[in-house]
């Protein structure tokens, strides 16, 4: 790749983080929907859930954008020890 276009490139990688592990503000996320969580868990589909995207700051996990990815998939799981 051009070096000059790797400053528009993210320096990304994933990892699978335990929910209870993440932090959801709500500041710059759209409110949570509870009904809409509980429609989704109802049809709960692992081949559709898309990765959650979060920025790591001052040793904290900020979510800023899969915050009703994270609640439906610990509603099926029972669990917010489910890595996402």
């Amino acid at each position: 790749m051009d070096e000059e276009l790797l400053q528009y490139v993210p320096d990304v990688h994933f990892e699978q983080i335990p929910i209870k592990n993440l932090v959801s503000n709500q500041d710059y996320q759209r409110n949570l929907s509870i009904k809409h969580v509980q429609k989704a868990a109802a049809h709960f589909d692992l081949c559709q859930v898309n990765p959650v995207k979060v920025s790591r700051r001052d040793g904290s996990n900020y979510v800023f954008n899969g915050q009703h990815t994270i609640e439906i998939i610990a509603l099926v799981s029972n669990s917010r020890e489910t890595p996402v």
